[in-house]
């Protein structure tokens, strides 16, 4: 059964952060809801799983949240088919309802969405305990730190390589 707290976490337009409600749950319905809201996409979401207006928008957001994490140009016709929606309009109102967390320009013209910034980014998954819906979660912990790992060598290489050149 869902807590009172996960339901109305889950609706709030402001909330985008749930690990701490997925680590204290007990119930595994509740767990694999919260599980999709901390790391899953739309595409996750299980047919049979029925969720509020207000919780489908918010995974909207969500994996809007985590397209624009991964890219730094977005079309549009990618961002309709990842998060489910209809047209162009959809899609530029969704970024403008995440205008505190992403910097980002619209070209209608082009019909692409350029990142500019990233103010904040989706739950990662860490292991802390085992996933019961989700089996292919990106970033992770250690993608993330082999990624930064990554750019850390690559900084250096630029850094040596404009120095002595």
């Amino acid at each position: 059964m869902l807590r009172k707290q996960t339901i109305t976490d889950l609706e709030d337009p402001s909330c985008f952060h749930f690990k701490e409600l997925w680590l204290s749950s007990d119930d595994s319905d509740e767990q694999k809801l919260l599980e999709l809201f901390c790391f899953g996409t739309i595409g996750d979401v299980p047919e049979h799983m029925s969720i509020s207006p207000l919780m489908w928008r918010k995974m909207t957001k969500l994996t809007l949240l985590g397209l624009a994490t991964e890219a730094r140009s977005l079309k549009y016709s990618y961002v309709m088919e990842q998060c489910r929606l209809r047209n162009g309009e959809e899609v530029e109102e969704t970024f403008i309802a995440l205008q505190g967390l992403i910097d980002f320009q619209i070209d209608s013209v082009e019909s692409t969405i350029k990142i500019l910034q990233c103010f904040d980014c989706r739950d990662v998954y860490g292991g802390e305990r085992d996933l019961l819906l989700l089996h292919d979660v990106v970033p992770t912990k250690l993608t993330l730190i082999r990624d930064l790992l990554r750019w850390k060598d690559k900084l250096a290489r630029e850094i040596y390589d404009n120095k002595y050149t």
